[in-house]
């Protein structure tokens, strides 16, 4: 029996989002507004406090004023809160000095032997990069496993003006499996 602790690592985003139906493979979760609900329904489900589980939703000051309450509802309502840890006062990553900080900040998350479910949706087009080289430092220095990094594409709903006219029931965007293209970056290293 495996006792990692499981993390669930995602940041928010500032957008006001539009509802969707999110699917992975044949399960499909609908009419959410946050990529993360979707995803907490789909990875996440076996996640338990007795085994120090934990959900980091990492924050920026702005997406925790426009977002955050209403997320926060939606975890509670999945009776998750008692695993969820919001990350505040995450950098938006304006300046290397900022990306420093979001590095460290994050790295001092993991715990040794972590098994890391990464949401590389939302923030600047710079964190699904500095999400990856964070993983590979940690997988080395805290020997975390990568069980998936995930990617919610609503766009390919097209323009949200374009989304909203649409019903619900028309509003189904995937949810991408990015980890093969880790992978890939792993046998390169091992090359």
């Amino acid at each position: 029996m495996n006792n990692n602790r499981k993390v669930f690592l995602s940041f928010l985003g500032t957008n006001d989002y539009v509802e969707c139906n999110y699917y992975f493979g044949n399960q499909k979760v609908e009419n959410v507004k946050f990529v993360q609900e979707a995803m907490l329904k789909i990875f996440c489900k076996e996640f338990k406090k007795d085994n120090n589980d934990k959900i980091y939703i990492l924050l920026t000051k702005e997406a925790e004023d426009r977002n955050w309450p209403k997320l926060e509802e939606k975890i509670s309502e999945l009776k998750k809160n008692d695993i969820v840890e919001p990350v505040k006062d995450i950098p938006v990553g304006s300046n290397e000095n900022e990306i420093w900080q979001i590095f460290s900040k994050v790295f001092n998350l993991f715990k040794d032997g972590d098994e890391v479910f990464f949401d590389i949706t939302h923030g600047f087009r710079l964190l699904p990069l500095l999400g990856i080289t964070l993983l590979n430092y940690a997988r080395f220095l805290k020997n975390i496993k990568i069980k998936g990094i995930y990617y919610g594409a609503f766009e390919t709903l097209g323009p949200i003006s374009l989304v909203r006219q649409r019903d619900i029931k028309d509003r189904n965007a995937p949810i991408f499996d990015l980890t093969p293209y880790y992978d890939i970056m792993e046998w390169g290293i091992g090359a």
